[in-house]
Formats: C-alpha cells, structure tokens, sequence
C-alpha cells in the first residue's frame, strides 16, 4: 500500500503547534479514529508512519538498523551534540551502549545511592519546612542535584548553583520552535532565539568541558559517571574523546532530570489525587524503617506499580521515531528511505485495545498483569531503548520513598492537569502545588 500524498507546509506547521500546544489530546484525537496508524508530517521531517498498537510498535522495536535507526535529522541533536548515544547509529552505537552499559547496572546503581539520598536531603534542607511548593520545580531542583552528584561527582554547592543556572538557562532555551522547526535556528545579530540558545549551551560546554580535564588528572577512585567515562577503552583501547564525553553528560544532564523530574510531579500530582492509593502506598512505605536498605525498598510492589502506572499515564515522552534507511514494508505500507516510522507512546499506553478503562490512574493492573514490552514504552524498545532506564526507575524509588517516609504531602488542587512539551519532555501546563511537612520521627 502506498502512503498517501505528502500534506501541505501549512498543515505542517499546523501539525507541529497542536502537537506543542497540547500532545496528549492531538493523539487522543488519533486514537478515537479507531485507525492503528496514521500518518504525521511536521517541518523538518518527512512523512512519518505513526501507530498506536503493540503489533505496529512490535514491527518497529524488531526491525534491523538496517532498516530503521533513530530519527535522521533529529530535532534534539542542537541541545545534545551527534555524539549522544541516542543519536547514535549502527556499530558505532552498539560499541558504545556496549562501552557505557555498566554505569547503570548492578554494583554501580547501588553505589549511587548514598548520592542520590544525599541530593534528596540537601535539597530539602534548602526549604524550611512546613511549606508550599511548586512541585515541578521543587522536583527539578532535587533532581538536578541527583545527576550532578551522581554524574559529576560535584558535591561544592557554588558549583552546582552554576550547573544548576546553566542546564536551567539552556533548556529553557530549547523552546518548542527551535526544536520542531528547523528553519528557525538561524543567527540574527545576536538577538534572534537560535543565538541565545548557543549562548547558553557555550556557557554548559565549558562548565562540563572543566570538569572532563579534572576528572582526567584525579588519582583516587570515584563513583560518579563521569570518571566511569573517563576511564572507558573501545574495544581497540582507545578512550572516549573530550567532545564524545561531553554529548553524552549533556544527555545526562538534559534528559536525565528533567524526564525524572517532570515523571516524580505527575506521581505526587496523581498519588495526591486518588486519596485510596495513597493510603495503600503511604501502608507499604511506613512498614520500612526510615534507614532501609536499598535492596527492601526496591522490593516494594506497590511502589513499583505506581510507578509504572504514572509512566503509563503520562509518557514523558509522547513518540518514539525512527528513521527508514533502506526500501520496505511496514504495517503495510510501502515506506521510501527518508520517510519515518514512529510510535505514539501515549496513545499506545491509552489504547483500549490493550488497557481496560485506559483513562483511569490504577496502579494494580501492573500487580496483576505482565504486559509486553510493545504494549508497554516509556523507555521505548528494542535496540534503542533508554540506556537509562533503570537508573530512572532506581532514583524514583529512592526519592519517593524518602519524601513520603519523612514528609506529609498535601497538593492544593486534585484538578486535571493537561500535558505540554517542556524542553525535550512532557510537563504539566498548569502549576502544581503542594505543602509539604516534616513527619515527627519514629
């Protein structure tokens, strides 16, 4: 079957705005056709080949690099450099997955733990408890402070406030515009978005650029990621280049908080909003010790389902796209090289196909129900999935866990909040605040 005719500039562009403006309802929109694909074009991009079911995403997550790889051009290399692993392709990203692998698996991700309570506790100690919170950018604030520590090893705090600043400054930046429309990244005397947005990302490169050569003279042995790729060898001995090294921290740095940070607001915002999963979560949470060992806390089922069900719910992620770089058939269609295949994580995740009662926050399904992974893709899938996914769910845990074991959380309103693109992820549009009290000890 052959697609059908591209669609015109200004549908386009029309398709770009409402995508920015509110994604979840453009591709609820998409879902209530009751079609498993459809075709998206936006500038910058060809036509894209997009589904919403598990058998579509199953053809995308199995198909050979050959066939597909990750989108070419992708609207995030500006922000994250063409060394990142997700822009990555082919050998060179198998080698390097292969390479950085182990800073995210088993004795590497315990060692992160004292840093990440550690981040936890600092940034409540900055506020004066009992108080009234923006959640989103008190979480942003606690999860910048996680990577920092885990990734950089910077534990001085005028050095963070400057990462802090700098990855704060460039993402807010990254706007919708630069990153959906390339034609936009043009320099204008210094005055135009595009050149603002270099700016801010010098300012990073050099924070991160100082602390690679740092990192390259120290002589006692560290934790954090940073000195892990540092001391990574290819398999011809050869280490990761300064530039690399940088692409892949910015990565870190960008899409590791704010996906968290944006992930951890939608569970106190939907965990606050259903009061008889609180109480079940908050039962499980008290039976532990405030000083758990990592390994019980990772053993709390409900925990684990409620966020699962939250990274269902609201995907930070609202597609996942690849490019077609050799002739083939897919889901029926005839797709040329430089066309797209894509999956539309959130109608997916919304399917009714695939999720009884989709629009509804219930954490059990996830207790009673092993779904597969390309029914399943917050992370995404096959070859591509994030590298750090459990890393993300490790640290959502760890915080979780910590805050409701030593705080009262109390959001102002149980409203719906919409989604909207922030930076590379998706946020809530409206502010969500809560108080938040210090539980007497016990």
């Amino acid at each position: 079957m052959q697609p059908p005719a591209q669609p015109s500039s200004l549908q386009k562009i029309t398709n770009a705005i409402k995508i920015s403006q509110n994604p979840e309802a453009f591709f609820r929109k998409k879902l209530l056709t009751g079609n498993d694909e459809f075709f998206l074009s936006m500038p910058g991009l060809n036509q894209v080949l997009m589904t919403t079911s598990p058998s579509g995403a199953a053809e995308i997550f199995s198909a050979p690099t050959s066939s597909l790889t990750s989108s070419l051009p992708s609207p995030l290399e500006p922000l994250l450099g063409s060394s990142s692993l997700i822009l990555l392709q082919g050998e060179a990203h198998s080698q390097e997955r292969k390479m950085i692998k182990p800073a995210f698996q088993g004795a590497c991700l315990r060692s992160y733990v004292p840093l990440i309570h550690n981040a936890v506790t600092n940034t409540v100690n900055r506020h004066q408890f009992p108080t009234t919170l923006n959640v989103q950018s008190f979480m942003h604030e606690l999860t910048l402070d996680v990577i920092i520590e885990v990734v950089f090893g910077v534990t001085n705090e005028d050095r963070k406030i400057r990462y802090q600043d700098a990855i704060r400054s460039l993402l807010k930046t990254f706007t919708p515009p630069i990153m959906l429309f390339p034609f936009v990244r043009r320099k204008m005397f210094g005055i135009a978005p595009w050149d603002r947005f270099l700016r801010e990302r010098s300012i990073l490169d050099a924070l991160i650029l100082e602390d690679i050569i740092r990192a390259k003279k120290q002589t006692e042995p560290r934790d954090d990621i940073l000195s892990t790729l540092v001391n990574l060898k290819d398999e011809q001995g050869s280490p990761l280049s300064e530039v690399h090294i940088r692409d892949e921290l910015t990565t870190l740095l960008a899409a590791g908080h704010e996906t968290t940070a944006n992930s951890l607001t939608w569970a106190i915002q939907l965990i606050s909003s259903h009061q008889d999963i609180k109480c079940k979560l908050l039962n499980e949470i008290m039976a532990l010790p405030k000083d758990a060992p990592i390994e019980q806390i990772m053993k709390l089922k409900y925990l684990d389902a409620v966020i699962k069900e939250v990274l269902r719910v609201h995907p930070v992620v609202p597609l996942v796209l690849r490019s077609v770089v050799s002739d083939q058939t897919l889901m029926g269609y005839d797709l040329k090289v430089g066309s797209y295949a894509g999956i539309a994580s959130f109608a997916l995740h919304m399917n009714p196909n695939v999720w009884d009662n989709p629009e509804a926050f219930i954490p059990e399904r996830f207790l009673e129900n092993d779904y597969r992974p390309n029914e399943y893709v917050p992370f995404g899938g096959g070859t591509k999935k994030c590298l750090g996914y459990g890393f993300a769910l490790f640290e959502m845990k760890s915080v979780l866990f910590k805050l409701y074991r030593n705080t009262k959380i109390h959001i102002e309103s149980t409203k719906k909040v919409e989604a909207a693109i922030q930076g590379i992820t998706l946020g809530p549009k409206q502010k969500i605040t809560a108080t938040f009290e210090t539980i007497a000890s016990s």
